[in-house]
């Protein structure tokens, strides 16, 4: 290993130890304000039928009772529709892999979706009115053997919506 080569792996893990994602932002599910409708298209995209004010995952693993780990994804999406072409930006599918090797590992709990939350804000006079997601709306498919799909919509879209999910 010649003395460039060196330098670099340092510089790769002086620069890996320094970096971190972000830990905060100001958006959080349900706080919103009578300000988050003044955002105009102009300011970012002036084509724009909606625009992605948040989008926040995160990661954790959990310990089930086969002393296995499962993985949960938790994601926050808050988005401003614009005009009735941005409706499209409030239809989901979220695409689930439902494989679980129960040969091998034993009784393994079900793979699949935990919880869905949805709401939609409009102002109308000044005052903020919410339209909650009704979970049953959501509907199943069942794309294969090992794959299935959850469809929503987000209620009451308008233009100048705005919608946590």
């Amino acid at each position: 290993m010649n003395i460039r080569s060196l330098f670099f792996a340092g510089l790769c893990i002086l620069f890996s130890i320094s970096t971190k994602a972000q830990d905060h932002s100001d958006c959080r599910y349900g706080e919103i304000t009578a300000a988050d409708f003044n955002i105009k298209a102009e300011k970012f995209d002036s084509g724009a039928n909606a625009i992605i004010l948040a989008d926040i995952a995160k990661v954790s693993f959990e310990e089930n009772e086969t002393r296995d780990f499962d993985v949960l994804y938790e994601r926050y999406l808050r988005i401003k529709i614009f005009n009735k072409n941005g409706f499209k930006a409030g239809e989901f599918t979220l695409y689930l892999n439902m494989y679980a090797d129960h040969s091998f590992f034993g009784n393994q709990p079900k793979p699949g979706l935990l919880d869905i939350k949805g709401v939609t804000y409009n102002l109308e006079n000044g005052e903020i009115h919410r339209n909650y997601l009704d979970l049953a709306t959501v509907y199943s498919v069942k794309e294969n053997r090992n794959l299935m799909s959850k469809k929503f919509v987000m209620p009451a879209l308008k233009e100048g919506s705005v919608f946590d999910v």
